[in-house]
């Protein structure tokens, strides 16, 4: 029920969070869900690439990437248990630089990240890699 889980003080967050934006899982081959995912939500819900299959669902995105693919974009991190498994939450913020000193402010230092995120490793948050994006 929104009226008990969208309390408006818990909707803002010095974080500068709005919202999820989705979910990365790490698959053996992302290319073998295309066909699957396709069906249940359309063909223009799915969009793929090397290692990547992306499924756009409502506002959210289910992201899944093959291993070396997961590599590439996080690099020096693996996923905490066998395959697949969800291993990236990525949200949704206003401005990437007042997160940044959120989290810095906090003691957590982002790692590294090409684009326009910034990325905190598990070992900062619990086992998941956290992911902040515009």
């Amino acid at each position: 029920t929104p009226e008990r889980l969208r309390r408006p003080e818990w909707l803002e967050h010095p974080n500068g969070v709005i919202g999820i934006d989705g979910v990365t899982i790490v698959v053996e081959r992302a290319e073998d869900l295309v066909s699957d995912y396709r069906s249940l939500f359309g063909a223009d819900a799915v969009e793929t690439g090397h290692g990547r299959t992306d499924v756009r669902i409502g506002h959210h995105v289910l992201r899944f990437l093959s291993l070396d693919r997961f590599a590439r974009r996080y690099p020096g991190m693996e996923p905490a248990v066998e395959l697949p498994c969800a291993a990236v939450l990525t949200l949704r913020c206003r401005d990437l630089l007042a997160t940044r000193q959120a989290l810095t402010d906090r003691g957590i230092r982002p790692v590294p990240a090409q684009g326009l995120r910034l990325v905190v490793a598990p070992t900062a948050a619990t086992g998941t890699i956290v992911e902040f994006s515009l």
